[in-house]
């Protein structure tokens, strides 16, 4: 019995331009989407994102907080 091809092997067929560049641009969609999303919404007007777990418990603001701050204004270039 023999063993299956391993992907892109001469014997599995040959690999298309598409199939070569799917996976690059799943992971370009996958953050520039969201980084889009975050550009548009501010994150600073309240009521556009759940409140954070660790400012509702604590009072402090969380790096990810900082993060989503950072972001949308890296996106708008007002750092």
């Amino acid at each position: 019995m023999n063993a299956p091809a391993a992907p892109g092997s001469a014997a599995s067929g040959p690999v298309t331009r598409a199939g070569r560049l799917l996976r690059p641009l799943a992971a370009l969609a996958a953050v520039a989407l969201p980084t889009a999303f975050v550009g548009v919404v501010d994150p600073n007007a309240p009521g556009h994102y759940p409140v954070c777990p660790v400012l509702r418990a604590t009072g402090w603001w969380c790096p990810g907080c900082g993060g989503l701050r950072c972001v949308h204004a890296l996106t708008r270039g007002t750092c």
